[in-house]
């Protein structure tokens, strides 16, 4: 397996030193996201886990009218707690996103609170969204059972304020807004209010390659083809040269010859897995102790 550091030397060789190293390396990390995003690789599928949230609801909380300060007394705010959201008194109002705390017994929400004035009312604070690091597309959530997916506008016409809360493990999910760094995050639907886990399928996207010694997720063949097309391209419209773009149009079409080369070979594992996990094919049956959607070259021998 080719590295970063091997990518771009071929690169630099093609292009006969006429681009920079930091272009090169941005024309290798863009041609990967694409491929990677535009199709559906088995390379992408995987797994992970992730544990539901316990509310915190200890002591008790002030909040005036049209302040979005939080008092508490008794309470343990801390910085994990920031991104949460918190549910206040008995007022089925939304729950109110925290931008910022201050202390233990001081936090400040994202918005003014609407309702009345309230002194030392109890309060519940968790996460609504979880995230699920690196994911591109999340696929499915299980428990003991799987989840039913549906949309926010769904949970939001169903449950507006998710006053549905406890009932572990959760019934539904959906997809939540991204995260800062573009992984994505999804809700449970009855709020959780035990510790559980959950088995989350999941897309995941390419991570930046930086280290000389990055490993492409993608096959490198397809991403060294892409990255020469766009590296053509963009010398012939600082150049003008019209060989660049005849070069462009060659690596246009060995970039198609690659791609659909490793789209047949990624087909084949596929095949190759369901064989294997089918009934009928295999002395194993349904007691396979691994995926075939997550173990797309067979089982360890």
């Amino acid at each position: 397996m080719a590295t970063f550091a091997d990518m771009q030397n071929d690169v630099r060789i093609l292009v006969m030193g006429n681009l920079d190293s930091d272009t090169i390396k941005l024309l290798l990390n863009r041609a990967q996201s694409q491929i990677c995003e535009n199709y559906d690789w088995s390379f992408l599928l995987t797994n992970t886990v992730i544990n539901s949230v316990v509310p915190k609801q200890h002591g008790t909380i002030t909040v005036s009218q049209g302040s979005p300060l939080v008092i508490g007394a008794g309470t343990a705010f801390g910085q994990d707690d920031v991104g949460s959201f918190i549910w206040i008194g008995g007022i089925n109002t939304a729950p109110y996103p925290i931008q910022s705390v201050q202390g233990t017994a001081v936090l400040t929400m994202v918005a003014p609170w609407c309702g009345p004035s309230m002194v030392a009312t109890g309060y519940s604070m968790s996460p609504l969204y979880y995230l699920v690091e690196n994911a591109l597309q999340i696929l499915a959530i299980r428990q003991t059972v799987w989840l039913d997916k549906v949309t926010r506008e769904t949970l939001n016409a169903l449950d507006p304020a998710r006053i549905a809360q406890g009932g572990d493990p959760a019934l539904k999910w959906a997809m939540g807004p991204p995260s800062p760094d573009s992984s994505q995050t999804c809700e449970l639907w009855p709020v959780p209010q035990t510790p559980l886990p959950y088995l989350v399928d999941f897309k995941r996207r390419p991570l930046a390659m930086v280290s000389p010694f990055d490993i492409p997720l993608a096959p490198y063949s397809c991403i060294e083809a892409k990255a020469m097309m766009a590296a053509c391209d963009s010398l012939f419209a600082s150049t003008g040269q019209q060989s660049w773009a005849v070069l462009g149009a060659k690596y246009a079409a060995q970039y198609q010859q690659e791609l659909d080369d490793c789209r047949a070979a990624d087909r084949k594992n596929w095949m190759h897995a369901d064989g294997l996990t089918a009934p009928s094919a295999t002395s194993i049956l349904s007691d396979a102790l691994y995926m075939s959607n997550h173990d797309p070259l067979g089982p360890p021998n």
